[in-house]
């Protein structure tokens, strides 16, 4: 009996270390998971929550960035260009010389009275047998204002050298304080001119309106197209 019962006590131990040894076949398979788990994870790209993106570079400036816009520049150059080819009679690109001289603004003496001054002006020099313009200019002092209901109008003297389309002149543009007439002429020889004429005009103040005539005058130059 002795020896029957430390028999099934050998076998049972024996058979408690087979069960505690690994299965070979059962650990490969944890080797080739474990295996394919590396793998996966050296594949992934590798993320990094809060971590700031490097903004890209700024791209460099292509040439056309860089050079100036000639489009824009064109028009006023080309103004600038006929500016001073009118001036100084240079020819434009079509071949033609531009004729005509430097001119001036002009005054003649200002005629002035009560509550208004009264004054003619043009350009100098005039180019013979080309129409010019006369301003015949009026200046209401304060507290007195233009008429604006006053049927105004200037009547040249006639003078030799100098033709007007009209003798009389009306329809003079009034604002509060000023009035404004275009008055055609054209001068026949050349040679220092004079022009003269009669201004009729009114100016008032609130309590009373003045009725004015007054004989102005302005001198210039004429000179031939050539």
């Amino acid at each position: 009996m002795k020896g029957i019962a430390g028999f099934l006590v050998l076998t049972s131990l024996a058979s408690a270390c087979d069960k505690s040894k690994p299965d070979a076949e059962s650990t490969d398979t944890e080797r080739s998971k474990v295996n394919t788990s590396l793998s996966a994870a050296f594949e992934e790209p590798v993320t990094t929550e809060g971590a700031e993106a490097k903004p890209a570079p700024d791209p460099e400036p292509s040439a056309s960035q860089n050079a100036p816009s000639a489009s824009a520049d064109a028009p006023r150059e080309q103004g600038r260009a006929a500016s001073r080819q009118a001036v100084a009679g240079e020819s434009d690109d079509t071949g033609k010389k531009n004729v005509g001289p430097s001119q001036t603004l002009v005054s003649g003496p200002a005629a002035a009275g009560e509550g208004f001054k009264v004054q003619m002006q043009t350009q100098s020099p005039q180019v013979v047998g080309k129409q010019g313009t006369l301003i015949v200019k009026l200046t209401a002092d304060s507290p007195y204002k233009c008429n604006k209901d006053y049927p105004y109008k200037f009547k040249f003297e006639p003078v030799d050298g100098v033709t007007f389309p009209k003798e009389t002149v009306r329809g003079m543009q009034v604002t509060k304080h000023e009035g404004t007439l275009s008055v055609p002429f054209s001068p026949q020889q050349t040679g220092k001119q004079s022009v003269s004429g009669d201004l009729s005009f009114s100016v008032c103040t609130d309590d009373k309106c003045l009725i004015e005539k007054q004989r102005i005058s302005v001198s210039f130059d004429v000179v031939d197209a050539s």
